[in-house]
């Protein structure tokens, strides 16, 4: 943006691409920027071998000691014959409504209801 636009965006209002840090069981971890006011939104899709079943959406919103994005997928997992998952996450600073969506994260489910990245 401060490049198409020739102006200068103060530090302080860069937006950070989450993280992914880890995969553990049915939990997601990101890192994120320690900024407050930042709206983060997970766009869940479920899937079964390939048909879409399930779609969820999670906000969560960030505060300055706010370092890590956990998104326990557990409930989402338990009983179901789900084979993926795809995950965006939209990133909105509420101070000045700015924002973008991240990639698209594609992870398979395993028999024992466990996630990793493809």
């Amino acid at each position: 943006m401060e490049e198409a636009s020739g102006l200068k965006i103060e530090d302080s209002r860069y937006l950070k691409t989450p993280e992914l840090l880890q995969i553990r069981d049915q939990e997601l971890r990101f890192r994120i920027a320690e900024k407050d006011q930042i709206a983060y939104k997970l766009n869940l899709v479920f899937y079964e071998n390939g048909v879409r079943k399930e779609s969820k959406e999670i906000l969560k919103i960030s505060s300055n000691e706010t370092e890590e994005l956990v998104v326990p997928l557990e409930d989402d997992l338990r009983g179901s014959a789900y084979t993926d998952v795809s995950l965006s996450i939209d990133v909105l600073d509420l101070n000045i409504s700015r924002g973008f969506e991240t990639e698209t994260y594609r992870l398979t489910v395993d028999r024992n209801l466990m996630l990793s990245k493809r």
